[in-house]
């Protein structure tokens, strides 16, 4: 959970950045939707396997926090011939750190012995690279 999700959308979408829900889309919208994307902006994960449907030359800012590893994404985006940087969230963040809302919306995970950390992206430094 990125605790600072609803700021950094808003402040993508203040920028002209297209807000996609891949779980809201068909594959053939996925598709479409990336193959006229320059830019992929996303948080580690599966999310990010349609990098594959970007054009050559276009790139990908993954949000990774800390404690995840995801070379599969280093390698795909090297095949393709896509920038991929990695921009590091801040994770796993305390208790204390985490609003109410979003410990119960780490619940299900948390009961199901799936990772269920939060994090958090410098929002500054994600701006700046959209620059």
């Amino acid at each position: 959970v990125l605790i600072e999700e609803v700021a950094v959308e808003a402040a993508l979408a203040a920028r002209g950045v297209r807000i996609l829900r891949p779980e809201r889309l068909t594959p053939r919208q996925q598709i479409a939707a990336m193959a006229g994307c320059r830019r992929l902006i996303g948080a580690s994960g599966a999310g990010l396997a349609n990098l594959c449907f970007l054009p050559e030359g276009a790139e990908v800012i993954e949000l990774r926090p800390d404690p995840v590893r995801e070379s599969w994404l280093d390698l795909a985006a090297h095949q393709r011939g896509i920038r991929h940087r990695v921009l590091p969230l801040r994770a796993p963040l305390p208790q204390t750190e985490i609003p109410l809302a979003l410990r119960l919306r780490q619940l299900p995970r948390r009961l199901s012995g799936r990772y269920h950390y939060a994090c958090s992206v410098d929002l500054p430094a994600l701006l700046s690279a959209l620059n």
